[in-house]
């Protein structure tokens, strides 16, 4: 007797053991028991963008989405969030809400506001942007490498000649300065190495576009007067005058007029530095550093 009830016993324990792990097993089908993407928080171009976030999760998932500027769609395990460009002139904002059973997680996604030309703000530019004297390439290099052999060349008190030590250009001036290092190297005064000049041009922004400037008009000031004694150290007369100036700076001068540049910025935002290449001549490349003193 006692032998069946432990029989009997068993033959329970083991039914509700079954039926346990069977609901155990139903529901582990029923959901997933992590559900986690990669960022909750995006932030999209103004001009439109897409970006890609992985979503770790062991079981099915959807998708729902706030706005209907913002598109999120699945991608095996990848979420895809896209936007195109943002016209409304404020930033915008919105939720997707990603679900699996009990499970769900939200991905904030704000969109800014699209910035400026760049080739635009660029042109109105009131900052001292520097050539990167080290940075040119194709075209603008073999100009620069013939103007800097030519200003050595003209050496009166020694063997290094004028050496180019800086080029800025600003809204509508290009600025630069030589100096005579010969006598510099003697301990002569800086009036008698240091040669300033300053030509006048136009940058503008190609119309249709958002990335590409022209330089134009490339000229002295109508103010200088070339023949005047007490401008003899000035370095207007290397681009300028046909008796002292030198063709080879002048031609490296005017390679900036020669043709259409597409400009990159480092930081779209707050640029440092823009790199421009020709459009007709992709080789020819040369760098602006923004001044920050």
């Amino acid at each position: 007797m006692k032998n069946e009830m432990k029989m009997k016993n068993l033959s329970y324990l083991l039914v509700a053991l079954s039926l346990l792990f069977v609901s155990c097993s139903d529901d582990d089908e029923g959901g997933a028991s992590v559900l986690v993407p990669e960022a909750t928080e995006v932030v999209l171009s103004g001009d439109g963008e897409s970006k890609t976030l992985a979503v770790n999760c062991d079981g099915d998932w959807s998708i729902e989405v706030s706005e209907t500027w913002c598109k999120a769609l699945r991608d095996k395990n990848s979420l895809v969030i896209s936007a195109e460009e943002n016209k409304t002139g404020g930033e915008l904002n919105a939720n997707i809400v990603l679900r699996s059973g009990d499970l769900s997680a939200i991905v904030k996604v704000t969109q800014s506001i699209p910035l400026p030309a760049i080739n635009e703000t660029f042109a109105a530019t009131t900052e001292h942007w520097f050539m990167d004297l080290n940075g040119f390439e194709g075209a603008f290099k073999t100009a620069y490498d013939e103007a800097k052999a030519d200003m050595a060349g003209r050496a009166t008190m020694g063997s290094e000649g004028y050496v180019l030590q800086h080029m800025y250009l600003t809204k509508d001036t290009i600025d630069y300065c030589f100096h005579d290092e010969d006598y510099k190297e003697m301990g002569a005064p800086e009036f008698f190495y240091v040669y300033n000049g300053s030509l006048l041009f136009v940058i503008e922004a190609v119309a249709g576009t958002k990335d590409q400037v022209v330089f134009k008009e490339i000229k002295l000031d109508p103010k200088v007067d070339l023949t005047n004694p007490d401008d003899n150290h000035s370095g207007d007369q290397w681009y300028g005058s046909e008796e002292w100036g030198s063709p080879k700076f002048k031609a490296f001068v005017d390679v900036l007029a020669a043709q259409t540049y597409v400009m990159t910025a480092d930081n779209a935002a707050n640029p440092t530095v823009l790199t421009f290449k020709g459009v007709e001549d992709s080789g020819s490349v040369f760098k602006l550093q923004l001044n920050k003193e």
